[in-house]
């Protein structure tokens, strides 16, 4: 009786630890539940992303040994109006047995993506998110892979426009930097990209803002390069920016400014 009694509370107790387990499970495989999903899914990428995102595609769900997740056909705006999307994003988290000491998001992959920004509309998206600053956008992100990417960044009023085009960046995180670099195109033109912001605060001249990121972009004798300093990480408030252009050419630089 005793013997029988403890393998009954043994069992009770397996089902106990294991039952949310076998939720999870439930939830992240069973064909049944894509809707639920794809609407916890939707739901969280809007947060992160700042506007109403879709998910039109399967989602992927692959447990061990770190939790990813991958969208198909995602879709959204970046204003309200202009288009942005992508046919995969792929959410990679931290490992299961370092969840408990480090954030839970660890990489995101994009391919086959275009993104088009309208700078005379205005966004409504909550501080914080990726569309809160054009800095924003990169430095929420942890370890970013860009793959077949396109930035289309217009003002229509003034008549210009920039489309860059990126075959495949990949970030590293360095010392507390991260960086992007690659070789992608500006108006068709071949140009060098690089861009790096401050995940940490870094020393620097007296009365600088902790945080800092740089972009710079080179096409043949012209270059051109934007630093912003924040006083915090996520680059969306208390902004200085400033803009260097070196050109040995006047045509470069008129190529790289879309005129």
């Amino acid at each position: 009786m005793r013997r029988r009694l403890t393998l009954v509370l043994c069992a009770l107790a397996a089902l106990i630890v294991l039952a949310p387990l076998l939720v999870g499970l439930a939830i992240t495989q069973l064909p049944a539940l894509e809707g639920l999903r794809k609407q916890v899914l939707e739901r969280g990428l809007s947060l992160y992303w700042g506007e109403a995102v879709r998910v039109g595609g399967p989602i992927e769900v692959r447990l061990w040994p770190r939790l990813v997740i991958t969208a198909n056909e995602v879709s959204s705006t970046t204003d309200g109006s202009a288009p942005a999307r992508a046919e995969q994003l792929r959410i990679l988290l931290a490992r299961l047995e370092r969840l408990p000491f480090q954030p839970p998001l660890f990489a995101v992959g994009v391919t086959r993506a275009h993104f088009q920004f309208a700078l005379a509309s205005q966004s409504n998206a909550a501080p914080g998110s990726l569309l809160s600053s054009p800095v924003a956008f990169f430095s929420i992100l942890p370890r970013l892979r860009l793959d077949d990417v396109t930035f289309d960044v217009a003002a229509p009023a003034d008549g210009w426009q920039f489309i860059l085009e990126v075959d495949h960046v990949l970030s590293r995180l360095r010392d507390g930097v991260e960086y992007l670099e690659a070789n992608a195109r500006l108006n068709a033109r071949p140009i060098a990209f690089k861009f790096q912001f401050d995940r940490e605060p870094q020393p620097g001249a007296p009365l600088h803002l902790p945080y800092g990121a740089v972009l710079s972009l080179t096409s043949g004798a012209a270059s051109v390069q934007m630093t912003t300093r924040s006083a915090k990480a996520t680059f969306d408030d208390e902004l200085i920016l400033d803009t260097e252009a070196n050109t040995s050419s006047i045509a470069d630089l008129l190529s790289i400014a879309g005129i």
